[in-house]
């Protein structure tokens, strides 16, 4: 959740709900939408009363080497603060053939774990044989990224 929301949200009413405050944004009326900046910092979210941060890292994208800094220094104030860090690690962009391919999601959840990721977010890479190829290359948790809405926890099991 973008830190404009957290306030309007559940705590804002006094609900207590796990909290992920997500440091990284882009518009599809940017220029180039893969090129996300960061628009709030570790300490902020925290004053927020975040319970983890998460950031977005598109690799492939021309600004790539910027996302890949970004994440590098929010990981270094996520381990000062002890914070758990959550990175989106997608492959996007010009150089990127097809996001889902398992060789270039194995990089990206790699890249988050070597960067000091605690959790990693990335691309379903279409069969349970595959993605066994990714969580074998990672020894941090991971996160399967979208998918088709599901009527239950056993249908997304079972697809």
């Amino acid at each position: 959740m973008h830190k404009g929301y957290v306030t309007a949200g559940y705590r804002g009413k006094g609900k207590d709900v796990g909290l992920f405050v997500h440091l990284s944004g882009s518009t599809i009326l940017s220029p180039d939408p893969n090129r996300k900046v960061l628009v709030c910092s570790v300490e902020e979210a925290i004053k927020l009363g975040a319970d983890g941060i998460s950031i977005h890292v598109n690799l492939g994208a021309e600004d790539d080497d910027v996302m890949l800094r970004d994440l590098g220094t929010v990981s270094t104030h996520c381990t000062n603060w002890s914070i758990p860090l959550l990175a989106m690690m997608y492959t996007r962009g010009k150089k990127i053939k097809d996001e889902y391919d398992v060789e270039v999601v194995k990089i990206a959840a790699r890249v988050a774990e070597e960067l000091g990721a605690d959790l990693v977010k990335v691309n379903f890479t279409g069969s349970s044989e595959s993605f066994a190829k990714v969580v074998d290359g990672c020894s941090i948790p991971i996160l399967i990224a979208g998918g088709e809405k599901a009527e239950s926890t056993v249908d997304i099991l079972r697809n």
